[in-house]
């Protein structure tokens, strides 16, 4: 009767066991009679017995149980001399950890809307894993604050998933409230780890509270959106070193950091599909400033002579990547504050602009401007070496400036705040100098082969020109079969400058091409999408900035860097940032063999003749050149001798050896001779010997 009036009469209750029932059958651990008492008997609550339901069939579900763990025994566990507590015992802590992280978090000083957004999307199992499955759109999560991403992660982590079971079964053993369970390691440091974001947040909203009183408008907080930093880890790691799984969750990590912040949406033909993944993209219709980047150089690519000639503007390109953000902004034009930023090339466009930046709807102000339409104009400096070492030049001036349109609907409204970058403060109208990368991958220039190049533009990427010049250069040989991606990319540091000066919080690039935006974005923790050619394009940036999430957690000046990637790195292969050693034998390090000093300034003899200062003057002088010279002839000798190993010539290298050894002791032997006080008498020797020390 208990097991009927407490779970099989609550449809809720019911159903979690029907489910389970119809998808195991005779397999389900609920076919014993005894598993639904021994729940009944732990609590009357229907909403603990909903959580204790439900958290089997997430373990189920997950594969990370099977019916036969949900015993009798397992559920009501050993506490019989001290044994361990059961199943059901840590189920209901881990719910009271939710509730008491929640309440704490908000005591600490965490805004009442943020945590119940947070409890009413993770309200069930069932509703994490609808939400927080493998592919979902993780972009929005970077709208939230870092203590709000603390929470999350330590909720999913030790709540929603099975990462700290052993070390929670063991802090159960003393005591089930939460919050004892919280001062023990890994807890405590996750919340006092929370607990200092949360100061944080205070004190920047108090100071910006204090600057400006009209900006404290919270209902763009009110909708608050979590996820699951760490999507599942895989179930068939073969790896048995502990480290080597740590090291292969850290690089699981890096790809969850890309999919936090970054979001690669396909370019579409029409206006309407492009709309529509712009209202799909939650990160920019919950963004409260949104700006818009469109770089007519890498609007495409020009089918002759893309070095060194931009793409033609297309005036309808632009207008629909610009009215699929406006329409991702949830309006026919956008929202105070939203920045429309433009890159001419150095091309007189702005007439073009303006005239696309009109109404898209389906009502009668169709095709109508915006309203309170603005446009600001800006110029970026490039910095004049840096664009000769691209040594692309054709002929007359060097064009070292550019110019940004910026256009919005009503004023444009910057806060004065210097920049993070270049010089100047942010309501300056020039941003530089800015340094070009050159086209070289070991800093960051993105290298690929003409056939990954043709499937990353597509049909719809290449913009047909006008024929090639016929006095124009070659383009740069970068090796075989490596082409830029595109020739005329801006830096990450315009991406960060204008995510800082314009405190954005999403970027929409719409001509995504090598991801340094995106770079920029998950370095300032801002949510980006970028708008990608083909597919694959979005494939290979991905692989892209994973790398480069990965190569951050290394770079102990990078915020994202992580000292327990480097201590594993090193556990399993030694300092991934050491450089390589040298070979032995060359000149480096303290060998065995004395080294003459180079100084050429030997000691002569004391001899009171003339002869025999001279003499010592000249057997110094040539021991010294001797030296330095036997200096460089051993770093030679020493790489030579590498080369034979690999060659796997050791008889001739023996014998070379040996004989280089014998002449190497003769010459010496008759500079002793020489430098040991004895009177020359004879200038001429002197010569003859030191001559033949140096041959």
């Amino acid at each position: 009767m208990k097991v009927f009036e407490r779970i099989l009469s609550v449809d809720k209750l019911f159903d979690v066991v029907f489910r389970l029932e119809q998808k195991y059958g005779k397999q389900s651990c609920f076919q014993h009679m005894a598993v639904l008492e021994g729940i009944c008997i732990k609590t009357k609550k229907s909403e603990d017995l909903l959580w204790i339901l439900e958290s089997m069939e997430d373990l189920l579900i997950r594969g990370e149980s099977n019916n036969k763990c949900f015993s009798s025994r397992t559920l009501k566990g050993g506490r019989t001399g001290g044994g361990t507590r059961g199943l059901l015992d840590e189920f209901l802590a881990k719910k009271s950890i939710f509730e008491y992280v929640l309440e704490e978090s908000q005591k600490w000083g965490l805004k009442p809307a943020h945590a119940n957004g947070i409890k009413k999307v993770m309200i069930s199992h069932s509703e994490v894993r609808k939400r927080f499955e493998d592919g979902a759109d993780l972009t929005w999560l970077g709208q939230l604050t870092e203590a709000e991403r603390l929470i999350i992660n330590m909720l999913k982590n030790v709540v929603f998933r099975s990462g700290h079971d052993s070390q929670l079964r063991n802090t159960l053993k003393g005591s089930t409230l939460p919050a004892d369970i919280l001062c023990h390691d890994p807890f405590k440091t996750m919340m006092e780890t929370i607990h200092e974001e949360i100061e944080k947040v205070k004190a920047a909203e108090e100071k910006e509270a204090n600057e400006d009183e009209s900006d404290e408008d919270s209902s763009a907080q009110k909708n608050v959106i979590v996820h699951d930093l760490l999507p599942r880890m895989s179930l068939e790691l073969d790896h048995e070193d502990e480290k080597a799984q740590q090291l292969m969750a850290f690089a699981k990590q890096a790809e969850e950091i890309v999919d936090q912040f970054v979001k690669l949406v396909v370019e579409q033909d029409s206006v309407q599909a492009m709309g529509q993944i712009m209202e799909n993209c939650v990160s920019l219709t919950g963004a409260k400033r949104a700006i818009f980047v469109y770089d007519s150089k890498v609007a495409g690519e020009a089918t002759a002579q893309c070095h060194i000639r931009r793409p033609q503007f297309r005036r309808e390109h632009f207008q629909k990547i610009c009215s699929s953000f406006v329409r991702g902004r949830g309006g026919p034009q956008p929202r105070e504050g939203d920045l429309v930023i433009f890159f001419d090339g150095g091309r007189q466009l702005a007439p073009m602009v303006l005239s696309a930046c009109v109404k898209i709807t389906n009502a009668e102000d169709h095709g109508q401007h915006w309203e309170k339409k603005q446009r600001q104009e800006m110029i970026i400096h490039y910095c004049e070496q840096s664009i000769r070492a691209r040594r692309c030049l054709v002929r007359g001036l060097i064009p070292t400036h550019e110019g940004i349109h910026i256009v919005t609907s009503g004023p444009v409204l910057v806060q004065d705040i210097p920049r993070k970058i270049f010089s100047g403060m942010s309501l300056s109208t020039a941003i530089g100098p800015v340094k070009i990368l050159p086209f070289d991958e070991e800093q960051g220039f993105w290298l690929i082969s003409k056939e990954e190049k043709d499937k990353i533009y597509g049909p719809a990427g290449r913009v047909l020109s006008g024929g090639a010049l016929p006095d124009g250069p070659d383009r740069p040989d970068l090796g075989e079969d490596r082409i830029p991606v595109n020739y005329h990319v801006m830096p990450q540091a315009v991406f960060a400058e204008l995510l800082h000066s314009f405190q954005a919080s999403v970027m929409v690039n719409g001509t995504e091409i090598d991801g340094k935006g995106a770079e920029a974005a998950i370095l300032a923790k801002k949510s980006y999408i970028g708008v990608t050619f083909t597919e694959y394009h979005a494939q290979q940036l991905r692989k892209l900035l994973v790398r480069f999430v990965w190569e951050q957690f290394k770079d102990q000046s990078s915020p994202l860097y992580n000292v327990e990637v480097q201590t594993l790195l090193k556990a399993l292969g030694g300092n991934p940032n050491a450089s390589t050693p040298l070979p032995l034998g060359s000149s480096g390090g303290s060998g065995n063999t004395v080294q003459p000093s180079a100084s050429g300034r030997g000691k002569g003899g004391r001899g009171k003749g003339k002869g025999g200062g001279k003499a010592g003057s000249k057997a110094g002088g040539k021991a010294g050149g001797k030296a330095a010279g036997g200096k460089a002839a051993g770093k030679s000798k020493s790489k030579k001798r590498a080369a034979g190993e690999d060659d796997g010539s050791d008889g001739s290298k023996k014998q070379k050896t040996s004989e280089e050894s014998s002449k190497k002791e003769e010459i010496m032997n008759k500079l002793k001779k020489l430098t040991q006080g004895g009177l020359i008498q004879d200038d001429d020797d002197d010569d003859d010997m030191a001559d033949e020390a140096e041959e």
